[in-house]
C-alpha cells in the first residue's frame, strides 16, 4: 500500500497531538509501514511545523516555473497550430505556445501521436 504525503502527515499530526516524541512517532510509522515510509527528517520537520501552528497537510504553493507545462490547454493549443499548419516547426510551436523544446516535442509525439517524416528523393504517387 502506498500512502500519500498527506496521509503520512495526518498520522504524524496524530502522534504529535498524542504528545509522542518525534522518535516514538518515527518508530511507530516505520514499524507499521516499513523503513521507507517516512524519513527521520520528515517527522522532525512536521513536528516543528505543527508546533508553529500549521493546521493543514498540503504542500505550500511555490513560486517559479510549474512542474510541467504539458497541460490540457497547451496540448489543445499545439493541436490547433498543427491543424492550421501541419508542417509547423518546433521553434514556431515553442514561440507561439510559450513552452520549451522538450515540452513541444512531448506534446507533438506523446500526446498528439504525431511523427516527423523525412522524404528525400522519393516521389509518392
Amino acid at each position: 500500500m502506498n500512502l500519500t504525503r498527506e496521509e503520512i502527515r495526518v498520522m504524524i499530526y496524530y502522534d504529535y497531538k498524542k504528545e509522542l516524541s518525534q522518535q516514538q512517532c518515527l518508530e511507530s510509522l516505520q514499524k507499521t509501514f516499513g523503513d521507507s515510509c517516512v524519513s527521520r527528517t520528515a517527522v522532525y520537520f512536521w513536528y516543528a511545523e505543527f508546533s508553529r501552528g500549521r493546521d493543514h497537510f498540503e504542500d505550500e504553493p511555490r513560486a517559479g516555473r510549474p512542474r510541467s507545462v504539458v497541460t490540457p490547454g497547451n496540448i489543445e493549443a499545439v493541436r490547433q497550430l498543427v491543424n492550421v499548419d501541419p508542417n509547423i516547426a518546433y521553434q514556431e510551436t515553442e514561440d507561439t505556445v510559450r513552452i520549451g523544446l522538450a515540452a513541444a516535442q512531448s506534446v507533438l509525439h506523446d500526446y498528439l501521436d504525431l511523427k516527423k517524416l523525412h522524404v528525400v528523393g522519393c516521389l509518392i504517387v
